[in-house]
This record gives C-alpha cells, structure tokens and sequence, in this order.
C-alpha cells in the first residue's frame, strides 16, 4: 500500500526542554532520520525569552539533519502552534506531537502503516489513541474551509478547548466521528508539573485557560436537537455555534494559494 508523504512537528517551551523535549527529539530522529521535522518553539507569558535555553536549542537542534525551528518570543497558544507549524511543512500529512510523548521504537513502522491504510480509506486526519497529544492532520482538512474543516480557531489565544472545537467542525461537516488508530508504541507521558499556562489564568484546578474556556461559552450553546458532541469528546454536551458567532475565521488564504501555486514558480 501506499504511504503518503508526511512531516514530523513537534511544540516546546523552556520547562520541558531537559526532561521530555531533548528525549523525544533524539528518539524521533533515531527512527526517522529523513523525515523533515519542525519544532514551534513557544516563549512564556509576562516573561522574557531565556537567553540560555534559546542557544541550548538552537545548539541542540543543530545535531539533527532535517530539524528546523520556528521561535517565538511571546508566548502563542495552541491554536496558532498548530497551525504555523502544519503551515511551514511540506508533507501531505502532518503527524503532531506535544513534548511530553515517549516514541517507543517500532512506533514509525505502524504509524506509516496508519498513514496507508487511511490513505486507502480516504485521505483525512485523523487521532491516535483518541489523544491531541499526537495526532495526525491531513494538509486538505485544514487548507479547504469551504468543503473540509479549516484551521485551528486562532481566537483561542491559550491552551486547551482547540481540539474540541475542531472536533465539532469536523463532525458537523462529515457528520460522523474521527477515524482513530491504535498503537501501544506511543505512551502519553502527561506532565501536570510543567504549566504551559504559567502567568495566565486557568480554569477548574487545571493547566488550561480560563480565557480559553470563556471564549467557548461566548461562541457555543446548547443544542437538544444535537448529536454532534464533538467526536465522542463532550460526551452528552451537544452544542451549536451561537447567532452572529464566526464558526471560524478564514485565516491562512495565502498559504492554500501558495500550495495550489508553488508548482508554477
């Protein structure tokens, strides 16, 4: 069967960088050396860059061949991590990785075999695990708003309720659940220690943004007419998107422009 073409990104910031990036870095190269990887550097919130941990990973990041960086000083959420970092690879698939995932080896052996089976399926992205902490998102999905689902909604300018969302818009649009594969070569090593959040409001005891949160219930309500509780991740919840809310905004019709058009140049 045929595998399609994809590319490795990987979301960091300073606190992981020691105990979870730099093992997971080594591990995914070891497996796969060609792959192109990249990895969205995040800055913290009301903090500035650490100038150590900036030249520790760009030195690090050096010893891999096909490992590029996209930095940012100020902290980004999700959403727009998500989005750049499918944006500035070339794949037609884009396997997604939180820092805080152990790659067993064998892992790229099945997933490549995930990767031709859904492409014998039908192209589309799709969950491992049932997780957001790996997943894998087909390049169409996120560059065709009209016929697919559409990017990441960037007005969730923190951390958590962006997979959910995208969820929704995926079930709405296909009306019927993601497709999930399998694996045990890829545990979740979730650190709860290391917030992501750090200097920003967060909800319920959590890592996640109460800003998140608030804008969720600002956009979405309520619907007992609904089956769609987002591919099974609200369980009994079945919202809709309120009167005059934007399901999400056209954000990137550069980048469909770019891809339908870098051939020609």
């Amino acid at each position: 069967m045929k595998i399609p073409s994809y590319s490795i990104t990987i979301q960091t910031y300073v606190h992981r960088f020691e105990p979870y990036f730099k093992p997971l870095l080594a591990r995914v190269h070891k497996q796969r050396p060609n792959v192109e990887k990249v990895v969205f550097v995040n800055g913290q919130h009301k903090e500035k860059f650490d100038e150590n941990y900036r030249r520790e990973m760009l030195q690090y990041a050096s010893y891999f061949s096909n490992t590029f960086l996209l930095m940012s000083p100020i902290v980004r959420g999700c959403a727009f991590m998500w989005n750049n970092s499918i944006n500035y690879t070339s794949g037609d698939y884009v396997l997604v990785l939180s820092d805080d995932v152990i790659v067993l080896d064998g892992f790229f052996d099945e997933f490549e075999a995930m990767l031709a089976t859904n492409h014998e399926l039908g192209d589309e992205s799709f969950r491992i695990n049932t997780h957001w902490g790996h997943f894998c998102m087909y390049r169409q999905d996120v560059l065709d708003i009209t016929n697919r689902v559409g990017y990441f909604d960037e007005r969730l300018i923190g951390f958590g309720e962006e997979d959910g969302d995208w969820m929704w818009r995926y079930q709405d649009r296909f009306k019927r659940h993601m497709r999930n594969y399998g694996t045990n070569k890829m545990p979740y090593n979730t650190d709860e220690k290391c917030l992501p959040g750090k200097n920003t409001r967060t909800h319920s005891n959590s890592k996640y943004s109460a800003f998140n949160r608030e804008f969720m219930e600002s956009k979405m309500e309520m619907d007992p007419n609904s089956t769609n509780n987002a591919c099974g991740l609200y369980r009994t919840y079945t919202p809709k998107v309120k009167d005059g809310m934007t399901v999400v905004q056209d954000l990137y019709p550069a980048e469909r422009w770019y891809r339908e058009n870098i051939h020609k140049l």
